[in-house]
């Protein structure tokens, strides 16, 4: 019959197969034994089932296939378009499409099964192999008027369809095989790296990255220096200032110790962050070994959140502070840090604000604790700030704003030298010197911060504006109450005197504000960091 015919086509190629075995499967990638009728009959479906299962993998096979694999470095998983020309053959693959010498045209099929008379009636027709199989009983007995012939080819029609389904679940299993490999080979990886891993000794943490050290068991004190070399900029209404600084830390007598190398490397420099830091170039801390010392350093360059005291502005002094925080538990960090006063100094190579500021040459630091209330867990965090005091020069301010405010109001005294009963002409006056103060107002206004309080500067500006209110108001009634100028003449001298206490008060206070600038920064009672309650470390 036809399939007898097909079988003796392949049959060289077959007992070749036969002799063959899969490399990566425990099984044989033969052809069908005699007797047999098709790859996956006579057996029940491995569709849906694990690749172990369905294939009979042993683990020896598993064991042998994972170790070609490693030595390989050919992927195992492939495109699904590629997969049958790279993975391994099919178990008991169907020798009518595997054999080489297996027919693969319509013409060739029908001349292996003595019917090739049909070959041209097939041409004519422009009938394929694929086409063939989908032709249908009464379309196949137009083509084939004998009985006898039709029925032949509607056995190989129907061997054709069963190869075809086979192939296509052997190519399904070699697939899930396929995957089952490739997930064996990522575990046997993962494994022989957590070994390789476990391996580690204390002789392998030269390398810094490897952190297989455990953490000192005796807490150390950790000596901080710093120097301010630049400070180019105070920016009031941003409350932020820019500056360059320099950081070293130093932690006496453990520079031979790779635990504490390992520990400093991976834990300190690593949670050691600015909490006012705002914008700029923050560069990694490096740590080096000086002597029997560790030593790390840090530079940075940028913009700092400062919450500025305003009040006495424009005769204001501000703490500049910049402020370092250990991101470690300090009940569980084994090193403590503490100033380094007598090595810490402003260098201030570059100052391009000494006109506008006074810096003081000493740096101010110190350590305290964030407030146990801060986080969830009660944790307490090391915090040590470092900051300078910056002494603002008030000429400016009161050479173009208080003085010319001040003789705002001088000027509206002008308006009594024209007579009481010309409303007008007084009022005129007045109103433009009110107008006058308003915009000065404004101005005093954008050199601060949108702030709650008032500056020393906003009430000397308020004050002249309420006396050209009352200057005005004074001129109504005048011109309106008052029948005799002695009167009029009381109340002139009355807000001319207010007016000269008034200055009086500011003038004493701008005196004192310049005698508070003598007293030592660290004479002044310490102020909130940041919302942080100041705890001694």
């Amino acid at each position: 019959g036809p399939s007898a015919s097909m079988a003796a086509a392949a049959g060289g190629n077959g007992q070749k197969q036969s002799q063959e075995r899969d490399p990566f499967l425990n099984v044989d990638a033969t052809s069908p034994k005699a007797g047999s009728q098709s790859p996956t009959r006579g057996r029940p479906s491995t569709i849906g089932k694990p690749a172990s299962e369905s294939w009979n993998i042993s683990p020896r096979a598993i064991a042998q296939s994972l170790k070609q694999l490693l030595d390989t470095p050919v992927p195992l998983a492939v495109a699904p378009q590629s997969r049958s020309s790279q993975v391994a053959a099919p178990r008991d693959p169907p020798p009518f499409l595997f054999s080489p010498e297996a027919p693969t045209t319509i013409g060739e099929i029908l001349r292996k099964n003595d019917l090739g008379q049909y070959a041209n009636v097939f041409a004519e027709q422009k009938l394929d192999t694929d086409t063939f199989l989908q032709l249908t009983p009464d379309e196949m007995k137009n083509l084939i008027p004998t009985v006898g012939d039709r029925k032949r080819l509607e056995r190989i029609q129907k061997d054709l369809l069963q190869t075809k389904a086979d192939f296509a679940m052997c190519e399904n299993q070699v697939s899930q095989a396929n995957t089952a490999l490739l997930e064996l080979r990522n575990l046997l990886h993962q494994e022989e790296q957590q070994a390789a891993g476990n391996q580690k000794t204390e002789e392998d943490c030269e390398d810094l990255e490897s952190g297989c050290m455990e953490d000192p068991k005796e807490a150390r004190e950790m000596k901080v220096r710093v120097n301010i070399d630049q400070l180019t900029d105070v920016n009031s209404v941003e409350q932020k200032f820019e500056a360059q600084l320099f950081f070293a830390g130093t932690v006496y007598g453990v520079g031979k110790s790779k635990q504490w190398w390992a520990y400093m490397q991976k834990k300190v420099l690593k949670r050691l962050s600015i909490e006012n830091f705002s914008e700029g170039e923050e560069r990694s801390p490096e740590l080096s070994k000086k002597g029997d010392d560790l030593v790390w350093s840090w530079k940075i360059k940028g913009k700092f959140l400062e919450q500025m005291e305003l009040r006495d502005f424009p005769h204001d002094r501000q703490e500049l502070n910049v402020v370092l925080r250990l991101g470690i538990p300090h009940d569980r960090s084994k090193v403590k840090m503490t100033a380094h006063r007598d090595k810490s100094a402003a260098v201030l190579t570059a100052c391009p604000i000494d006109n506008v500021w006074t810096l003081e040459k000493d740096i101010h630091m110190k350590e305290f604790l964030t407030d146990p209330g801060q986080y969830a867990n009660r944790d307490q965090f090391q915090m040590l700030s470092a900051g300078i005091v910056a002494k603002r020069l008030s000429a400016y301010y009161l050479t173009n704003i208080v003085v010319p405010v001040c003789s705002f109001v001088f000027a509206s005294f002008l308006s009594f030298a024209v007579p009481r009963d010309e409303l007008a002409d007084r009022a005129s006056i007045t109103l433009t010197m009110i107008l006058t103060a308003v915009a000065y107002k404004f101005v005093c206004s954008s050199m601060t911060p949108a702030i709650s309080y008032l500056t020393f500067l906003d009430k000397i500006v308020l004050v002249s504006w309420g006396f050209l209110f009352l200057i005005g108001l004074e001129n109504m009634i005048a011109a309106v109450v008052i029948q005799e100028d002695r009167q009029e003449q009381y109340m002139v001298f009355g807000l001319l005197g207010l007016w000269v206490f008034a200055l009086s008060y500011f003038a004493a206070k701008w005196v004192y504000l310049w005698l508070h600038d003598a007293v030592p920064a660290n004479a002044r009672k310490p102020r909130r960091h940041h919302g942080s309650s100041v705890t001694p470390v």
